[in-house]
Parts: structure tokens; sequence; C-alpha cells
């Protein structure tokens, strides 16, 4: 459920508040098996090539975004706006050919490990396609002391949610908007 909230309380990404490395963060997960683990630890790595830690990597791809983050996303021949998420447990994107779990379990429940993919498009024209795991969500969540899944993911209408298993094995930019990086001003995510 979507809740507006008043602009007089909302406030300013702090990032954009840091004295130095205040264009943008890296997030910097390692990867993670088909199972999930009971825990990951990763980096959030402040600023965009503003030191030695937080450069690009040499073959990142760039994708420009509107001021909210969003993209372009082409899944099954459908184009829709996509965005990177690290608040979202799973993958949220609507495809009919996975089953969902049913008994209350709004997930999908594959028979098996499948791989999906997605391409993404930034305004700038750079475009990325990105393999993604979908597990049966009924097995994942029956693992007993596990918390971080690779292949959780869900339904979505008219959006295209790369949740925190797309940050798994990844390091991924996202460049506040206006602010100069080594790759050009933000917006964008880079991966």
């Amino acid at each position: 459920m979507q809740t507006v909230v008043p602009l007089a309380q909302q406030i300013a990404n702090p990032e954009a508040n840091v004295p130095v490395d205040n264009n943008g963060v890296i997030v910097d997960m390692p990867a993670i098996g088909p199972w999930g683990q009971p825990s990951v630890s990763g980096t959030l790595l402040l600023g965009i090539g503003t030191a030695s830690n937080n450069r690009l990597d040499s073959n990142a791809m760039v994708l420009t975004t509107d001021d909210s983050g969003s993209f372009s996303a082409t899944y099954n021949g459908s184009t829709i706006t996509g965005f990177t998420d690290t608040g979202s447990n799973g993958l949220f994107f609507t495809d009919a050919s996975l089953p969902a779990c049913g008994f209350g379990n709004p997930l999908y429940c594959p028979p098996g490990q499948q791989v999906k993919t997605v391409t993404v498009k930034g305004a700038n024209s750079a475009i990325q396609a990105v393999n993604l795991n979908v597990g049966n969500a009924s097995m994942l969540l029956s693992t007993p002391n596990t918390f971080a899944f690779n292949g959780l993911a869900g339904p979505m209408p008219r959006y295209f949610d790369l949740g925190m298993p797309f940050f798994y094995g990844r390091r991924v930019a996202v460049a506040i908007s206006g602010r100069p990086t080594p790759s050009g001003n933000g917006p964008y995510v880079a991966f």
C-alpha cells in the first residue's frame, strides 16, 4: 500500500548532505547460493569516484534515470518502468508463466530454480541484460535460519522492482540527481 507523505514531513537524502563523498553511494554485496544464507554482510560506500575505494568498476554500465531512479525495463516483450531497491526482500514483476504459491503466499513458486532475463535501458540509451534467479518461495522460506534469499520473487503489475536479490554478487552505484561523478552527472545507476 502506498502512503503519501506531506512535503513538510519528508527529509532529504542524508547522503547529499555528507561534507565530501556526497554524489551517491555504492552497494557492494557478495554472491549467495540459490538456497540463501542465514545472513549476508556487504558494504555501503559513500560517494562515487571520490576515493580509491568507491570507483566504478571498469566494466560497469551507467544507466541514466529520471529523478526518482526509474529506467526502462523490457521483460517478456513488454516495456515497463524499472528501478533498483535494496528495501525489497525480493524481485517483483509480473510473469504469468510463473505459478503463485497460493495458500495466502502471493510469491512465485515455480517447480524448480529458473533464470529470467530483463533488459534495462537508461535515458542515455545504455542497455544491459540482467539475469535473475527465481526460486520456489515456499521452499526458500521453509529453510530454517535463512533470511537472505537470492531467488525470492513475486508479482507486481506495471513495474519491475530489482530488489535485494539483484544486488547479491554485484557492485551497484546510485548517483544523486545533479551531482557530478567521474562517469557523468546523476541521476544514474551503474553496475
